[in-house]
């Protein structure tokens, strides 16, 4: 799989359901001051497909996260920023404070959109939320049991 998807074919990726490649998920801790990134291997059930799910912290402000989707090929799926600056899409809308990046074929990652219904009733400082409703959005299942003491130690 080349860096470059159709649509077609970055579409049926994300619906793919994806399970993590280790059936260790307890070794994943999530990101805070000390450690702000964490990558953590999937694949689709049928192990024909892989994929990534980054999940990067900001050091400072450790309520700006941006949750990563994307192919064992760097493309970018689904990307979630959320608390951070405004986003000018190529066409020159801006979209402010959190929102969604969805592939668009010939421009991967680069349109952001506003944020769908489901994530716009959570609380902007609710990581542990904002994490379980990417996991749905994306079909990322087995990850129950990540480490959730940094949700409640390093929310700022």
């Amino acid at each position: 799989m080349d860096g470059n998807l159709s649509q077609e074919e970055a579409e049926f990726l994300i619906k793919l359901k994806k399970v993590p490649v280790s059936s260790n998920d307890n070794k994943y801790i999530f990101p805070n001051q000390q450690k702000n990134k964490l990558s953590i291997p999937l694949k689709s059930e049928d192990g024909k497909n892989f994929f990534v799910f980054d999940i990067n912290r900001n050091k400072i402000k450790l309520s700006k996260i941006t949750y990563l989707n994307r192919t064992k090929s760097n493309v970018v799926l689904i990307r979630l920023d959320l608390n951070g600056a405004p986003h000018r899409n190529p066409d020159g809308k801006e979209v402010s404070g959190s929102h969604l990046h969805v592939y668009k074929e010939g421009y991967n990652d680069k349109f952001a959109v506003e944020l769908p219904a489901e994530f716009r009733q959570i609380s902007s400082h609710d990581i542990k939320q904002f994490f379980t409703a990417f996991m749905q959005y994306c079909n990322i299942c087995g990850l129950s049991d990540i480490m959730y003491k940094p949700f409640m130690d390093n929310i700022v």
